[in-house]
C-alpha cells in the first residue's frame, strides 16, 4: 500500500487500525465523530506519518478503514 509515498504493507496497516480501534472503543457505547478523528490522528502517527502533511486522500483512505473496524467490533 501506497500511503504518502511511504511503503507500508498492508498486515501493518490493518493490524494497526484493528489494535487502535479495540483498544480504543473496546467498552465504549458510543463513539462520536470526534472518537473516529481522534483514532484516525492515533493510526497516523502508529504508523509514523504526518498528520499535518498527508493528503487528504490518505486521511479519508485511513478514516473508511477506521469506520469498517469500528463496525466490525463485537456488540
Amino acid at each position: 500500500m501506497e500511503i504518502a509515498y511511504q511503503n507500508i504493507d498492508d498486515t501493518t496497516f490493518f493490524e494497526t487500525i484493528d489494535e487502535t480501534v479495540d483498544q480504543m472503543f473496546s467498552d465504549c457505547e458510543e463513539i462520536g465523530t470526534s472518537d473516529v478523528s481522534i483514532c484516525v490522528r492515533e493510526v497516523v502517527t502508529y504508523l509514523g506519518l504526518d498528520y499535518d502533511t498527508l493528503p487528504q486522500s490518505d486521511i479519508n483512505y485511513i478514516r473508511s478503514h477506521v469506520n469498517t473496524a469500528i463496525r466490525n467490533l463485537p456488540s
